[in-house]
């Protein structure tokens, strides 16, 4: 079999190319909230009805909670309802890894592969296209980072984090801010506290939490 070096090396220089201006220009963004993971956001009744229509919540942590796997069961996408008058409007979204050991029963998305946040973002090892191709080439795994997620990766994606933590193999990273949430289908604008903890062992995501809860009211002026 012949190889025509000099296309072969053109197209490898592009794809190249491709990978690190992509890294250069992620580099430091503004910081951005992560608001949705799967098609489903926070505080979006509409979005949540579309994705849960039909399945059933859970009623042990005192809230409404669903619970699902991905289809090979590598990973667990955990949504919780503000309360049971009104399950959809989503406050907490949770995707973690899990292993042969985790035994719990859920419902399993055979059509997802993996839990996407609206940012890219995705716990343990996803496979694609361009990222096998420079593999091959190369001869280095995961040269275009789409692999797998760093904190290196988030911080490209979502700015650097309000708070680092460090312990051993693993590292957290937190980021919080108060916002405004306006709900798509109407109505009055709620001020919230935003917070999103994603943590990383031996520097690769298996576990992240986007949460919104109302901004404690100002105590009164004293007299």
């Amino acid at each position: 079999m012949r190889y025509h070096w000099p296309i072969f090396s053109a197209i490898l220089a592009l794809m190249l190319g491709t990978a690190m201006f992509t890294s250069l220009s992620a580099q430091s963004p503004e910081r951005r909230l992560d608001m949705g993971v799967a098609g489903v956001r926070l505080a979006d009744r509409d979005s949540a009805r579309r994705f849960l229509d039909g399945y059933q919540y859970r009623t042990d942590q005192g809230v409404p909670t669903y619970y699902f796997y991905n289809s090979k069961i590598t990973t667990v996408l955990k949504l919780t309802g503000l309360s049971y008058e009104d399950p959809y409007y989503i406050t907490e979204i949770e995707v973690y890894n899990v292993g042969p050991e985790y035994q719990y029963r859920h419902f399993v998305l055979e059509k997802l592969g993996h839990f996407v946040s609206e940012a890219g973002v995705f716990v343990g090892f996803r496979q694609s296209g361009k990222g096998i191709a420079i593999a091959l080439a190369t001869g280095f795994p995961n040269l275009a980072r789409d692999n797998v997620i760093g904190p290196k990766d988030l911080s490209g994606k979502l700015g650097e984090p309000s708070e680092r933590q460090v312990n051993g193999s693993e590292e957290i990273l937190i980021y919080s801010n108060d916002t405004e949430v306006v709900p798509p289908e109407g109505g009055a604008a709620a001020k919230v506290r935003y917070t999103a903890r994603y943590r990383f062992y031996d520097r690769k995501l298996n576990r992240f939490l986007i949460r919104i809860e109302p901004v404690p009211a100002p105590p009164p002026p004293s007299d």
